[in-house]
């Protein structure tokens, strides 16, 4: 009788075991344009790469432009999670960036424009020009 607990024990304690080693699930995906393999005009230039920002070379995608002006989708760790970011250069001023959690972000620079990152399948903001499904401009 005793030797069949034991048996039992054990076996509860292996299935355990295993549980632990099953992969978490990740989040679905928010912003499918991360799905597609990264070329060379995704990645954002020097400047950008070397700030303050923590985004990686691999988890940015070029985006489009409007007024002169380069976009890119970024994303990145942060204290609380992955981030993600909207980076905005200009090739005639200093470039901005705004980072948040994974429901968006909207920055704007001295241009007088803002720019609105949203999640894939989330409202247009009103009277704003498309530049990606994820990417919008007001101004």
């Amino acid at each position: 009788m005793h030797r069949g607990i034991a048996v039992l024990a054990v076996g509860f304690v292996g299935v355990l075991g295993l549980a632990g080693c099953t992969a978490a699930t990740e989040p679905p995906e928010r912003y499918s344009v991360f799905q597609r393999t990264p070329t060379a005009e995704d990645t954002v230039p020097g400047a950008v790469e070397g700030g303050q920002t923590k985004i990686e070379r691999k988890e940015t995608r070029y985006i489009g432009e409007h007024d002169d002006k380069r976009l890119w989708i970024a994303r990145g760790p942060s204290m609380y999670g992955m981030e993600i970011c909207l980076v905005v250069y200009p090739d005639s001023e200093p470039w901005f960036i705004g980072c948040s959690g994974p429901n968006g972000v909207t920055v704007s620079g001295t241009d007088h424009y803002e720019y609105h990152l949203v999640p894939d399948g989330a409202t247009a903001p009103e009277d704003a020009t498309v530049i990606s499904e994820n990417v919008y401009v007001i101004g």
